[in-house]
């Protein structure tokens, strides 16, 4: 039971059953360049201009959807200095990250949707703490948090190596949010979150600046 109360369901899996975590909390601000199911096959020259996008959100619904020259044209995107978001920790190894899924099965868990890209994705609402050593999580305590289902009691995280740490749930090990540097830019992986929830929407508002100006400071 102690072990459970730490996972902090303070959770909307409780209160916010079926509610729809909107992917477009990602645009409100940032206006970055979204790519999505619908038009990942097309949207590859947009890459080129990093100040029309100083960066993009990548929201594809399945890794094999995404063409080879698109992977390739977004690694140089990101080491020319553009910063790319990323939710699904299956697509880690294309930017330097490693897939590690949380497996949770001794709490319940609620399947609930989340609008995303085109489409939609399958997965829980959860706490997440926010982790030390990074301007982003700067006065940042805890989050709550959609995390994609990337398998049967498994969600999406990644392994705590090589990365800068944001975000962990309680309790496990891998990451569920991180930041890789490469080059002159930097590929983030983060969760969909509610940002009128604990300190969601500092965190949102940090991030953003942070994916726009390589010299942010938590501070300013």
């Amino acid at each position: 039971m102690k072990k459970i109360k730490t996972i902090f369901i303070f959770l909307l899996i409780f209160f916010v059953s079926y509610l729809q975590v909107m992917a477009s909390e990602d645009i409100k601000t940032g206006e970055p360049l979204i790519i999505s199911d619908q038009n990942v096959n097309t949207i590859e020259n947009e890459l080129k201009n990093l100040e029309d996008y100083p960066f993009a959100v990548l929201q594809v619904t399945k890794k094999d959807l995404i063409p080879k020259s698109l992977v390739k044209s977004l690694k140089e995107y990101i080491n020319k200095g553009g910063t790319l978001w990323f939710y699904d920790s299956r697509f880690a190894d294309l930017f330097g990250m490693i897939n590690s899924p949380m497996e949770i099965t001794n709490v319940e868990i609620k399947t609930i949707e989340a609008e995303y890209g085109s489409g939609k994705m399958t997965g829980t609402g959860i706490g997440a703490a926010a982790l030390k050593g990074s301007p982003v999580t700067k006065g940042i305590r805890r989050l709550a948090v959609f995390i994609i289902a990337t398998g049967k009691n498994k969600y999406s995280a990644v392994k705590d190596e090589g990365v800068i740490p944001l975000l962990r749930v309680p309790t496990q090990k891998s990451l569920v949010g991180a930041i890789k540097e490469i080059g002159k830019g930097k590929v983030v992986f983060k969760p969909l979150l509610w940002e009128k929830e604990y300190d969601g929407a500092s965190f949102q508002r940090k991030l953003i600046r942070y994916s726009r100006n390589p010299k942010f400071k938590a501070d300013i």
